[in-house]
This record gives C-alpha cells, structure tokens and sequence, in this order.
C-alpha cells in the first residue's frame, strides 16, 4: 500500500459536517483535492465503484456507524453523503 503525505485539501464550497476534503483525499489518496458539495463522483478522479466501496467503508470504520442499503442508493453528491454521516454520529 503506497504511503500518503498530506497538506490541507482545498475546499471551494465548505463542505459541513465530520466529512472534509482531508477525508476524502485520504480515501481518493488525492492531497490536491477540491471538494463541493454538489460534486457527484462523475466530478472526481478515481471514484468509481471499488472507490466507492472503499470509501462507505472507511467512513464506517472511522465513525463507527453502518449504512442501510436504501441510505446508499440515496447518495447522489458529496453533501448528501456529508448530510448522511451528520445524521448518523448525531444521532
């Protein structure tokens, strides 16, 4: 596995909650990514369906939660996915 160092992600729009552009490069292994909330993964290199998978996994992993299947068939862009871990480490 390559070894990643990175510097602050950029960040056009904020993206609220406990999912960051820093987050998301770190899956996507991306230091130099810019995030949006309205991006879809159509908007970002390397996300196709393994990364996907990947990426759903690491945000379980990492805040200790788990997505229905109808939660992720909602997710459309990244806000929604933002939206979606928001309200589950809140509740």
């Amino acid at each position: 596995m390559t070894q990643v160092t990175f510097q602050p992600s950029r960040i056009s729009h904020e993206v609220p909650g406990a999912i960051d552009a820093g987050f998301f490069a770190w899956c996507f292994a991306n230091p130099s990514l810019t995030l949006r909330p309205d991006m879809t993964p159509n908007d970002i290199d390397g996300w196709d369906s393994m990364a996907h998978v990947n990426l759903i996994a690491a945000i379980e992993v990492r805040f200790h939660i788990k997505f229905a299947t109808k939660e992720l068939r909602s997710i459309k862009t990244v806000g929604d996915l933002a939206a979606l871990v928001d309200s589950k480490i809140v509740a």
